[in-house]
């Protein structure tokens, strides 16, 4: 967002830094009033209502002051971190010849391709859980002479907010940004694209579906297309049944579940992926 890429985990809206509040323990970024509104109703077990993160009033950090707080680093140990920032991109594997790439890496250039013939003002996200797959595409995306940009857990905040920054504005900038999809799949808004690709399948589907709900947000004006790559007789059809399954229980699950329900249900999971 244009505030920095903060948004309230509760009510959605997207926050300036001065604004943002931060659960030192778990990242996760509120609102000065829903954050309220949590600490007064949660008595003294407080909880991030994402993750269940235990928290106490001196673990809520503001957005602004851990900025702040961030830019007075050690200036030496600051350049040190950017040298070897720069050192891992360096060291970015060299380009796969064509007929070597993946096929979900070919299915994306190619499927990038037809996006853009129609719509050259599209962006892209394209989210991805393995470091290696993220690897390949962004070397495939720079051989292909495709701008993209890069954000992973690793990233401090400041340099979250630069990538966002840079993918989000209006004209120009990157087409694609390449996510990690744990570090980009809750708290950002990525409204600017519309197109998402998810390179593999996570074992909760609730995962995905925070990941894609991070370019279906308010301010979008676009349609939304979102594009999952499962690899045929391999063990990503099992985790797909397991969604399904997931999805299913979720529906019906409206009353509470059992913590015995629960274990039988993670048990069935694992038997479903090695069998």
């Amino acid at each position: 967002g244009e505030g920095g890429g903060f948004e309230c985990a509760v009510c959605l809206d997207s926050l300036e830094s001065c604004k943002a509040r931060i659960l030192r323990n778990c990242s996760h970024s509120f609102c000065d009033y829903c954050l309220d509104r949590l600490l007064k109703t949660s008595g003294r077990s407080e909880r991030c209502p994402l993750c269940r993160t235990p928290f106490k009033a001196s673990d809520i950090l503001q957005a602004k002051q851990l900025e702040a707080r961030l830019s007075q680093e050690d200036p030496a140990k600051e350049e040190e971190e950017e040298e070897e920032a720069c050192k891992a991109d360096a060291r970015m594997m060299e380009p796969l010849p064509r007929d070597e790439r993946p096929l979900k890496v070919t299915a994306l250039l190619q499927s990038l391709r037809a996006a853009w013939q129609q719509d050259v003002g599209q962006k892209a996200v394209v989210f991805s859980q393995f470091t290696k797959m993220l690897d390949i595409t962004q070397s495939s995306l720079a051989e292909e002479g495709i701008e993209g940009v890069r954000l992973e857990g690793k990233m401090s905040l400041q340099q979250r907010a630069r990538v966002i920054e840079e993918f989000s504005r209006a004209e120009g900038g990157p087409s694609v940004m390449l996510v990690s999809l744990k570090a980009g799949g809750q708290g950002i808004n990525l409204a600017r694209a519309n197109l998402v690709y998810m390179m593999d399948l996570w074992w909760n589907a609730a995962v995905e579906d925070q990941a894609q709900d991070r370019v279906w947000r308010i301010g979008q004006t676009r349609n939304v297309r979102v594009v999952r790559y499962l690899a045929e007789d391999s063990i990503e059809e099992r985790l797909l049944q397991i969604q399904e399954d997931k999805r299913a229980l979720g529906r019906g699950a409206l009353s509470a579940v059992s913590a015995e329900e629960a274990r039988r249900s993670r048990v069935a999971d694992l038997r479903t992926l090695f069998t």
